[in-house]
């Protein structure tokens, strides 16, 4: 056994912070935003926040970080990085097979649109689903690596099994140019990374802070390259969809910067000023939209359907029910744009509804924290989990994302693996 140190951050830090970045960038944004609600809205929004501030520190019972030591055996560490690869590229060659196989006979090509109506269409329901749930495992991998690292074993196998499960999410960007997996994985080792380290000014550490902050304009740069791949296979200007598209709506790009792009081109570093631009709208027209639902909304349109969408999903392959989708689609106001982690409560529960919803989130949140500060390391990837959606909750819901909701029912298969006496990796914690 060897100890290991668990820093378990403060719950609504860890909601605050990028809410903070969010305004910076607000601040910031060559946007003009068009502000559809009214005071009630504003009102309404600022009263389902304090809720989910409140369910988080009824939760958790604390404000400050916690730092923990638990004892954790390496073998079994080992045994579960060797688990999870397993199954998840399993899960992966299969999610390939029925995506790219069954559904797309093949012909899969570097246009996006095209892959994406060509996936839309055949394949096995079924597999799918076991295909998503085993695929998932791998958004676990990098964690239970970083885990084994700090128990000692630093074997460059596991590293490489950590940099291919990159695969994952590198799947659905580069068949259909989605970015949302991406996100969510990122967000994964992220939210593992600060648990299990802490920051000091090493020649080491400064180093792999320089290399990150280096990164992270190159990958800036690609996702705006990606977005504007899709918008020409489209066959819209990417200029122009940053005035026109569903999620410029409400954040529509000044007309001064589109007038700019248009005379200058996206060479050089305007390729940087438009990758930003399409950021800042990518990560602020959920906050517009949500305030649109707030405003025009009669009821639940989707009746939960969001919020349990597979355990619905799966009862009606089972029983041969309707398209669940297309019932979702049917129940929003504007489908298909981001309503950060409130909108879907709406839809699902209605306005005398989402306020319970929330608070009750809120509260499931602290409680995990809490376990995980005393010391239930079978929740760690969970904790992992949920904290790293809940940093994009100013944005989108990825609870209610498909790629979310298999990746958190497929954590319950593997509680159950780490509750077996050759998984369990914790013996005490102090």
């Amino acid at each position: 056994m060897t100890p290991v140190a668990f820093r378990i951050h403060s719950p609504l830090k860890l909601v605050l912070f990028p809410a903070m970045v969010m305004v910076l960038l607000w601040l910031f944004a060559p946007i003009d935003f068009i502000f559809s609600g009214d005071p009630e809205t504003l009102l309404y929004s600022g009263f389902l926040v304090l809720l989910f501030g409140l369910g988080l520190l009824f939760g958790s019972r604390r404000w400050r970080t916690k730092t923990i030591t638990l004892e954790v055996s390496k073998r079994r560490v080992g045994r579960l990085v060797h688990l999870l690869a397993v199954f998840g590229f399993a899960g992966l060659f299969l999610r390939f097979y029925e995506r790219v196989i069954l559904r797309a006979g093949g012909e899969i090509s570097s246009d996006f649109m095209a892959n994406r109506e060509l996936i839309a269409s055949g394949g096995s329901s079924s597999l799918a689903l076991i295909a998503g749930f085993l695929a998932t495992w791998l958004m676990f991998l990098p964690c239970a690596v970083m885990l084994l690292r700090k128990t000692g074993d630093l074997r460059m196998r596991y590293g490489l099994l950590a940099v291919l499960s990159l695969t994952y999410p590198l799947f659905d960007m580069v068949l259909q140019g989605s970015r949302s997996t991406l996100v969510m994985y990122a967000g994964v080792v992220f939210i593992c990374f600060i648990t299990l380290n802490r920051f000091r000014a090493t020649p080491r550490s400064l180093a792999l802070v320089t290399v990150g902050v280096a990164f992270m304009p190159l990958s800036l740069w690609l996702m705006g390259q990606v977005f504007a791949m899709r918008a020409l296979q489209m066959g819209i200007d990417p200029i122009v969809s940053m005035t026109t598209s569903g999620y410029a709506f409400f954040a529509p790009a000044s007309g001064e910067l589109t007038r700019y792009l248009a005379a200058s081109g996206m060479e050089g570093m305007n390729g940087f000023i438009y990758a930003f631009t399409h950021a800042c709208q990518y990560l602020l027209h959920g906050m517009y939209e949500f305030f649109y639902v707030l405003k025009n909304i009669q009821g639940a349109g989707t009746d939960g359907l969001q919020t349990f969408y597979i355990p619905v999903k799966i009862f009606s392959s089972l029983s041969g029910g309707g398209d669940v989708e297309q019932r979702i689609v049917d129940g929003m106001l504007r489908p298909g744009v981001y309503t950060t982690l409130w909108g879907p409560m709406i839809y699902d529960f209605g306005l005398f509804g989402a306020p319970i919803a929330s608070l009750l989130f809120g509260y499931v949140s602290g409680v995990l924290s809490r376990k995980m500060c005393a010391g239930y390391l079978e929740f760690f990837p969970l904790y992992v989990l949920v904290f790293s959606f809940l940093i994009f909750a100013f944005v989108v819901s990825l609870f209610a994302s498909g790629t979310g909701q298999y990746s958190i029912y497929s954590y319950l298969s593997l509680y159950f693996v780490l509750r077996l006496r050759s998984y369990r990796l914790m013996a005490s914690h102090s």
